[in-house]
């Protein structure tokens, strides 16, 4: 019988679930017949953005029967998202029906952002929800430890240094002991063979933490010993795998293989470029088992020769997927743990609606509890107790139009909630407080595994069927329409009354410029329903002065924005300064500064720091040169170089195409713009004309695939180097090149005080044509000149600079600022 037939048959509802999968099973191999997945919690489901179809109807409900009646459990370890096996993660989880989890040690912060200018810890945030839209997909759970990823690395040993061993493997530890696995997978080996030093230190810390989590006596408060019963390395390199496994199955309920939606998963890691194609078609994951050792045995599975206690079985005999209900008593009698199946089989949605995003603390906030089911003779809404204070409203009187009628719930409450006055405002827990080096800080009793905190409102909902009761939790989240996308929802999230922000949170001034005055923005924003005003005060170094003293503002509306300006006036001393703002509205004083992370295909996130603006005063000098910026990603250097006080325009596909280029000195190319703006790769040659005929080049790194292996670069290179120890040594080539002397005298002292890395992406080999001007390279590795290299170019210049400007800029750092000056003024300097 082909596929189709099998679903044709089973969504007619001519046989029962039991008999399609023994139909199914008879044709396929032993691995195929396990059909299911992990039951994703529900503060998953609140939270990711992607709707799985896996996961609804009847197909959601078979794998959640499948998933009731196993206790299998896997846990898989890598060290960043996208390190994962997504592919055998989706088998285990929806085709064996495996209780599955990935836990990355950490949330990618290092990385680099292909769809926004967030970095650091702000790009955590995103590839943690990230990570979680692809568990929606791959039907995995998903956790964490408390190590910061400070960027890439090439050795254990500089992880080591990082990441206090102790600690990372109580809380990988912490993990296996609540989690509970019989196996688990680690992604890496912990040899130089894995590349990366963070992948290194996950193959390491793995067999490590596996032996601990079954030792009483270490990480005493992390719960309860555990025994893992078979432990696999993902398997590298040459020679035959232990244990091969086709992901690339069909699993004919689900109407994919394993391997494509693994794929639909991994797609959902974009702000890593992580998007792919979904292949059909046997597909391998090799794993090699390390322990126990099996002698006279062949491992046949991963689950191979481990015994857990079955769990009371559900007959799959009862369930007729046209009448779910039948269901509804063994599910009763699995209670809590079916607790989403049971929803299911009773066709009950529930949703808390807010008919606001974001509230804030003392406020009340309107809210609608709604329940949907086919079954409203055998389901009963008993009562919804919130975890703020609540009150019964009456139902609202709907005065919108709307074509399709209003939601007629099978039963519903209508309450105000107050939210108290001394609330916190929702943020990412492991973000409340100030890393300790590069290990977050954990507030007390929170663990630092979960992917994000308790939603800030929500509630728990008893409801009743055929006299028994249970409770469901659930998120009050925000609904609405957008005009392109449809329906958007968005948990209700906890802000301050009023943020407080600096038009610059750093500011770059030059101790030789003609006058020490700067005028300084604060907006304040109203996040309250109502009106706001009061007065914004700025807090001086000594001897500062700013005009006014205090500036007045006044907002009439939620979200409403007010700007006010003060004149700063600042010593020529050379040094690193802080200036503070805050809002005094109603008696409260406000001083934070509030962050919103929103894209469309994850939840959107807030995030806090006080108002604040460092001021940078060092020895500075430029010259006046008219600059075009073609922007990549990620990318803040453009207003780094405004804060030069140089006169910058953005090029844009249009300019780029067809506008008169000549009419800059200097063009700067962004990081990765040739691998973002294909305009750029399209008018590659127009940018080496304008060198031709006389102006300066500049091209930030570049991935090779996308630049010099194209032969996009004027004369051929090669690339591939990179310095990751940010104070690796750096020697000046050719110390009378213009760029080390106009306007700046550059010296060994503007490279101190580097963050993360010296470059990426060097040229390693390269044409004649070609001047190296700086030379590092890390410890034991040969020495390199490509990283910043000049050529001329008939009457110009072109100049490919990998160190990493886009880090040192926004970092304020004094040395990155002064190169920066002297490459956009060497058109100055030839005259």
């Amino acid at each position: 019988m082909s596929a189709d037939k099998h679903r044709s048959v089973l969504d007619k509802g001519r046989i029962k679930l039991h008999e399609f999968i023994r139909m199914v099973v008879s044709q396929r191999t032993y691995l195929s017949t396990f059909i299911g997945a992990v039951l994703l919690s529900a503060t998953l489901s609140a939270t990711a953005q992607v709707r799985a179809i896996y996961d609804q109807g009847a197909l959601g409900l078979a794998q959640d029967l499948k998933r009731l009646n196993t206790n299998a459990t896997v846990l898989m370890i890598g060290a960043h998202p996208d390190d994962e096996d997504s592919a055998l993660l989706t088998f285990l989880a929806r085709g064996l029906s495996a209780r599955t989890a990935y836990l990355s040690l950490t949330r990618g912060d290092g990385g680099q952002n292909l769809i926004g200018p967030e970095l650091g810890e702000a790009l955590g945030v995103i590839r943690t929800e990230e990570l979680l839209q692809a568990r929606r997909l791959d039907g995995a759970h998903q956790f964490f430890t408390r190590a910061y990823d400070y960027g890439f690395s090439k050795t254990l040993d500089e992880a080591k240094q990082k990441w206090d061993e102790k600690i990372i493997l109580c809380d990988v530890v912490r993990v296996i002991r609540s989690f509970q696995p019989h196996v688990v997978v680690s992604v890496f080996g912990g040899t130089p063979a894995d590349g990366h030093g963070q992948h290194q230190y996950a193959g390491y810390i793995s067999p490590l933490s596996v032996k601990a989590a079954a030792d009483p006596s270490q990480c005493v408060d992390a719960g309860a010993p555990w025994i893992v019963k078979k432990f696999y390395v993902r398997h590298r390199g040459s020679g035959e795998p232990m244990l091969k496994i086709n992901t690339g199955q069909y699993n004919p309920l689900l109407g994919r293989s394993y391997f494509e939606i693994a794929m639909q998963a991994r797609s959902q890691h974009r702000s890593q470029e992580q998007g792919v194609l979904e292949l059909k078609g046997d597909l391998f994951s090799s794993l090699d088992l390390i322990s126990p050792i099996l002698t006279g045995e062949n491992d046949l599975g991963i689950f191979d020769c481990v015994r857990f206690p079955a769990p009371v079985q559900i007959d799959l005999k009862d369930y007729n997927p046209s009448q779910p209900d039948l269901l509804i008593r063994p599910l009763l009698a699995r209670l809590p743990e079916s607790r989403e199946a049971l929803l299911r089989a009773a066709g009950a949605r529930i949703d808390l609606l807010a008919d606001q995003e974001t509230a804030v603390p003392g406020e009340t906030v309107p809210v609608a509890v709604r329940v949907f089911t086919p079954l409203a003779d055998k389901l009963r809404l008993v009562k919804t107790e919130f975890n703020f204070p609540q009150s019964a409203r009456p139902e609202p009187t709907s005065t919108a139009s709307n074509f399709f009628g209003r939601e007629k719930p099978d039963f519903a409450g209508y309450y105000n909630i107050a939210i108290p006055a001394n609330s916190s405002v929702t943020q990412p827990y492991w973000l409340i407080s100030p890393r300790n080096g590069d290990l977050f800080s954990m507030p007390s009793g929170d663990s630092a595994s979960k992917p994000f905190g308790t939603s800030a409102a929500y509630a728990d909902i008893t409801l009743e069927i055929e006299g028994t009761q249970f409770v469901v939790r659930r998120p009050v989240e925000y609904r609405y329409a957008d005009d392109i996308r449809g329906e958007v929802r968005r948990d209700l999230n906890i802000v301050p009354k009023i943020a407080v922000a600096f038009d610059r949170e750093l500011l770059i001034v030059s101790t030789d410029a003609t006058q020490m005055t700067r005028e300084i923005s604060v907006s304040v924003t109203n996040n309250m329903n109502g009106a706001a005003d009061g007065k914004v005060r700025l807090a001086l170094p000594t001897g500062w002065n700013a005009t006014p003293v205090e500036a007045p503002f006044a907002m009439q509306r939620k979200n409403e924005k007010a700007t006010v300006k003060f004149k700063v006036e600042m010593p020529r001393t050379p040094g690193t300064f802080q200036i503070k703002a805050e809002a005094a509205s109603n008696g409260d004083t406000f001083s934070q500064t509030m962050q919103t992370i929103a894209y469309e295909h994850i939840q959107t996130h807030r995030i806090y720091r006080p108002a604040k603006a460092d001021v940078k005063l060092i020895d500075l000098k430029t010259v006046p040169v008219k600059v075009g910026y073609i922007r990549g990603s990620g990318d803040r250097v453009a207003e780094a170089i405004k804060q030069l006080g140089v006169d910058v325009e953005e090029i844009d596909p249009a300019m780029l195409a067809s506008g008169d280029l000549l009419r800059f000195d200097t063009i700067v190319v962004g990081i990765r713009a040739y691998q973002v703006r294909p305009d750029l790769v399209a008018n590659n040659k127009r940018l080496l004309d304008f060198a031709s005929n006389g102006g300066t080049v500049i091209v930030q790194y570049q991935l090779p695939d996308t630049f010099a292996q194209r032969n996009l670069t004027p004369f051929p290179a090669q690339q591939g180097p990179r310095v990751v120890d940010e104070n690796a040594a750096v020697k000046i080539e050719q110390p009378d090149h213009p760029i080390f002397s106009f306007p700046n005298k550059i010296t060994a002292d503007d490279f101190k005080g580097w963050v993360q890395e010296r470059n990426l992406y060097n040229f390693s080999t390269m044409d004649p044509k070609y001047i190296g001007l700086l030379e590092s390279h890390d410890s034991g590795e040969p020495a390199n000149s490509g990283g910043l290299v000049v050529a001329d170019i008939e009457k110009g210049k072109y100049i490919y600079c990998s160190y990493s400007l886009f880090r040192q800029l926004p970092a304020g750092v004094p040395g990155a600022y002064r190169l920066l000056a002297n490459m956009i003024s060497l058109p100055k300097a030839q005259k």
